[in-house]
């Protein structure tokens, strides 16, 4: 009798264990699924915050038409043109003195405002005259025509021409 109900202990035993492993797997199945979930949840939020960055880097401002390097048609000079802290400067970076040597660059806008769609300021000045002179000016752009214009008095204008993209990365700093 005893042999008896030491198999039959035995028997129950094994069968709780095999029930139990089976509990444990179903555990194990149902805590995968929920982690899949998640994984996934998380993916999709991921790839929402990336189009929301994709969708706002598109919407940044581009940067002002008259920003780049221009070529004065007068006297062939190459001008950086940029704007720095909201205001516009205009840079003759290659001058040559009469015996061919580089001369220090000249700023002719110095630091103009925007002003609907122009650049105005009262401190322009000119490459060819005394640096005491200072001129109201006027810089406008129609896609790669540069128009500047200045006045004291009687007032001149120039057209500069868009330099070349290869030709411009040469002087980009």
């Amino acid at each position: 009798m005893k042999l008896k109900n030491i198999l039959l202990i035995t028997a129950l035993t094994a069968g709780l264990c095999v029930s139990n492993a089976g509990a444990q797997e179903q555990q194990m199945k149902d805590q995968a699924k929920d982690a899949v979930a998640a994984a996934a949840d998380q993916a999709v939020e991921q790839a929402k915050n990336a189009a929301t960055d994709v969708a706002e880097a598109a919407t940044v401002a581009k940067p002002d038409p008259v920003v780049g390097m221009w070529l004065r048609r007068k006297k062939h000079h190459k001008i950086r043109v940029a704007i720095k802290d909201d205001k516009l400067y205009c840079t003759i970076i290659n001058r040559k003195k009469r015996n061919g040597k580089p001369k220090k660059d000249f700023e002719m806008c110095h630091g103009m405002t925007k002003q609907g769609d122009a650049w105005k300021g009262k401190h322009m000045k000119h490459p060819e005259m005394p640096g005491f002179m200072t001129f109201k000016g006027t810089v406008t752009v129609d896609g790669d025509v540069l128009k500047i214009k200045g006045c004291a008095g009687m007032c001149a204008s120039e057209k500069w021409d868009r330099m070349p993209a290869e030709e411009a990365a040469k002087y980009n700093k």
